[in-house]
């Protein structure tokens, strides 16, 4: 349909919404035909990785020890600053840990595709597994998915109302 019906040559904007795999596919063939990234928006209600369909849903039971080698996770939200331990050993998400001690940090899909838990980190640094949500633009300024987002360092500060 490319070439034929539409005409990538001539298009202002691509929006795309379905399946993950629909989505990457017609991404990477916008792409091969010299669209550029930042005329393509997408939306995805699930990533489509069934190894995982289920993870991050609800916080997973995790324990920290407080003897034992723990990440310091401080985070900023409605004005209200929480702190909580994260085993090193859990590799538990930034969110996992901050529903352990407050159960309305923000999220919905938690899966790397909405951007309902978007946070910016303030100090420290993290690593992030899935981005389907962000736009280039706001990971340069220091926002990542905390549903996705695992600290490397000792601490690490998040602020959702950043």
């Amino acid at each position: 349909m490319l070439g034929n019906v539409f005409r990538p040559e001539v298009v202002d904007e691509w929006f795309l919404c379905g399946p993950f795999e629909m989505v990457q596919l017609i991404r990477d063939e916008l792409a091969a035909r010299d669209v550029p990234a930042d005329r393509v928006r997408y939306e995805l209600f699930t990533t489509g990785r069934p190894e995982s369909p289920s993870d991050g849903n609800a916080g997973r039971p995790v324990v920290a020890d407080p003897a034992g080698e723990n990440w310091e996770i401080t985070f900023n939200l409605d004005g209200l600053e929480g702190q909580v331990l994260s085993p090193k050993s859990a590799r538990e998400s930034i969110l996992n840990a901050a529903l352990r001690v407050r159960s309305d940090v923000p999220f919905a899909c938690a899966g790397g595709v909405c951007g309902t838990c978007r946070a910016k980190v303030t100090d420290g640094e993290v690593t992030m597994d899935e981005n389907y949500a962000l736009e280039p633009d706001e990971l340069e300024r220091g926002y990542v998915l905390t549903c996705q987002s695992h600290p490397t360092t000792d601490t690490v500060s998040v602020d959702f109302d950043a």
